[in-house]
């Protein structure tokens, strides 16, 4: 766990520099809006106590060698640095749907419900969560199979580029390619069909419930960000058009 969390706070200046696994990265706290920043700058706000801190580190698997350096394992409460970006979705994960899933287990209910027991059971079983700066131009990526170091990686652009609610979606759809060993179904960017269960359909149904479903830590706008995200998802990550009620969710 990142001990040296405990409620010491630092704030980094904009782009600081991290070196890191022998990477430089570049933080880039406000490329987004002033509106989605918000987003990370609540959830963030609500994870600094440490049996949260503790629960989030232990239960997804983080590797510290790669969340050290800069990437904040020292100063995991600060919404700029990607440590804390990333424990403030797993908040949001957790927590916008009431009741919440009452132990990992427990993947009853709408998709914003139980896609945090869902993550947190298959990445505590692959226990390697790691941070890089760039793949070219994933989000993240899973990694499985003979003679392979399983693990999944997250990149700048899920840390940077995209909003928390979108994050969380990502959060899923990795832990779904580990959870089956399964890869896309259609090409490297696409899956075939929605019913196919890949992890474009549990992302996208993970936006669509939290627009639908979503009762906790939320409003209307940030439903609507979501809602937003399920239609890029749903216009560009199947290979064949998705049945009516995913097109016409809103």
């Amino acid at each position: 766990m990142p001990a040296a969390c405990r409620l010491i706070i630092f704030f980094s200046l904009l782009f600081s520099s991290i070196s890191t696994k022998a990477e430089t990265c570049y933080y880039d706290p406000w490329f987004l809006s002033p509106e989605l920043r918000a987003i990370d700058q609540y959830f963030v706000s609500r994870i600094c106590v440490q049996s949260t801190i503790d629960k989030y580190w232990n239960t997804f698997g983080f590797v510290k060698s790669y969340w050290d350096d800069g990437m904040g394992w020292e100063d995991c409460c600060n919404w700029q640095k990607p440590l804390g970006r990333v424990f403030g979705t797993l908040y949001l994960l957790e927590n916008s749907y009431s009741p919440k899933a009452t132990s990992l287990s427990d993947w009853s209910g709408p998709a914003v419900k139980w896609a945090y027991p869902y993550s947190g059971t298959v990445y505590k079983d692959l226990d390697d969560l790691r941070v890089k700066c760039q793949n070219n131009n994933w989000w993240a990526y899973t990694r499985w199979g003979p003679f392979t170091d399983d693990r999944i990686e997250y990149y700048w652009k899920m840390i940077y580029e995209v909003h928390a609610i979108q994050r969380a979606a990502v959060i899923l759809h990795e832990g779904h390619h580990y959870g089956i060993k399964e890869d896309h179904s259609c090409n490297s960017t696409q899956d075939r069909n929605w019913e196919d269960n890949r992890p474009y359909a549990s992302e996208t149904l993970y936006l669509i419930s939290y627009y639908w479903s979503a009762n906790r830590h939320t409003s209307s706008a940030w439903k609507g960000y979501s809602a937003d995200r399920a239609d890029a998802r749903i216009a560009s990550k199947f290979c064949n058009t998705p049945p009516a009620w995913v097109r016409n969710f809103r």
